[in-house]
C-alpha cells in the first residue's frame, strides 16, 4: 500500500460508509475508514433477521457481508473505536486527528456518520421509562436478536401488541416536523416477525398515514393482514397498568372513544442526527439544515469536503 497516494477520510463505517469504501476499491487512493464502534456495520449490523419459515429479504446479513469485503480491500485502512477530534488544513491536504492519537493526511472527506434513534423519554405522555411493557423499535430489535422477547410477553399464547408510529417524527413542537421514511417499513417487518413467532398474536399499528414508498410495503402488510390491524390516529397517551398498558382509541363504528389494553406497546421511533454530529460539523466547518441533517444541494462546504 503506497502511503503517498491521495487519501480519502470516510467518517462512519455503517452501510453508507462501507458503500463508499467499496466504490473506491479500484481507485488509486487510500481510504481511511473511521468508526466509533469496535466493529463496522453501524445500525444495520444490529438488525435482527426477519426470516420466518423463509428468507424475507430484510437485508440483515448484508452489513456483515459488506464489512467482510471492506476488511479485505487492499486500499482501505480501518480505524475502529476511533472518532475525529481535530481537522486542520495542512498545505494542499488536511490533517485529521483521531481520538486514538493517530494523525492522518487526507485530501478529501466523505461524511457518513448516520443517525441516532429518537429518545421517546422526551414525550412524557408516552411513559417510556415507566414500564418495561413500553419499548421502542430499537429495543424490540435487540430483544429479537437475543431471542428474549418472552421475558416481556411471558407465557401469553395470544399477546396483544401495539405499534405507535411517528414517535419523534412529524412533531413540530419538538422541532422534528419531518418524516423519517423508514419507520413504517420497520414496523411492518417487525409485525411479520412477531406474527410468525406468535401465531395467535393480535397486532395493531396506530399511524398518521403510512409511508408506502416501494413495492414491498403492500407485500409486507399482505403477509400479516390476518393478524394485524391498521388504525389511523396516533394515541396521545399510554396508560401504565399492572400487567400491561392501555390507550384510548377512536371506535369508528360507535363514533366514541374507548380504552384498549395491550400486553406490549412498541414505539416506532424516528431518526435524528448522530449523537456527536454537531461536534463533527464544527470540525469540518459544515452547516446542516434546521433539523441537523444535510441537503446535498444546500450543504455549506469549506474547501474539499464531500
Amino acid at each position: 500500500m503506497d502511503p503517498n497516494r491521495p487519501a480519502v477520510l470516510i467518517l462512519g463505517a455503517g452501510v453508507a460508509g462501507m458503500a463508499a469504501a467499496r466504490a473506491l476499491e479500484n481507485q488509486n487512493l487510500l481510504a481511511h475508514l473511521v468508526e466509533k464502534n469496535p466493529v463496522p456495520g453501524g445500525h444495520a449490523a444490529q438488525w435482527a433477521c426477519m426470516a420466518t419459515d423463509r428468507c424475507e429479504n430484510c437485508g440483515a446479513c448484508l452489513a456483515f457481508e459488506a464489512a467482510a469485503k471492506v476488511k479485505k480491500q487492499d486500499n482501505v485502512i480501518c480505524h475502529l473505536g476511533a472518532e475525529l477530534t481535530g481537522f486542520q488544513p495542512q498545505g494542499k491536504q488536511y490533517e485529521a486527528t483521531l481520538s486514538n492519537g493517530q494523525s492522518l493526511a487526507v485530501n478529501k472527506v466523505i461524511l457518513a456518520t448516520g443517525f441516532a434513534p429518537f429518545d421517546p423519554g422526551q414525550i412524557p405522555s408516552l411513559h417510556y421509562p415507566d414500564s418495561e411493557r413500553i419499548i421502542t423499535t430499537a429495543d424490540l430489535n435487540r430483544l429479537l436478536v437475543r431471542q428474549d422477547l418472552d421475558c416481556l410477553i411471558g407465557n401469553c399464547p395470544n399477546p396483544k401488541i401495539g405499534f405507535i408510529q411517528c414517535v419523534g417524527s412529524r412533531n413540530r413542537a419538538l422541532g422534528r416536523d419531518y418524516c423519517s421514511q423508514a419507520c413504517c417499513r420497520i414496523s411492518l417487518r417487525h409485525a411479520g416477525k412477531l406474527a410468525w413467532l406468535y401465531p395467535e398474536a393480535r397486532l395493531t399499528l396506530f399511524h398518521m398515514d403510512l409511508q408506502v414508498t416501494g413495492k414491498e410495503i403492500r407485500t409486507l402488510f399482505s403477509s400479516v393482514q390476518n393478524q394485524a390491524s391498521l388504525v389511523q390516529g396516533v394515541p396521545g397517551e399510554i396508560q401504565v397498568r399492572k400487567d400491561g398498558v392501555a390507550i384510548v382509541a377512536e371506535d369508528y363504528p360507535s363514533r366514541s372513544r374507548k380504552g384498549v389494553e395491550f400486553d406490549l406497546m412498541v414505539l416506532s421511533v424516528g431518526m435524528e442526527p448522530a449523537s456527536k454530529a454537531e461536534q463533527t460539523n464544527r470540525l469540518l466547518s459544515l452547516s446542516p439544515n434546521n433539523w441537523g441533517f444535510f441537503n446535498t444541494t444546500q450543504i455549506t462546504l469549506d474547501r474539499d469536503v464531500i
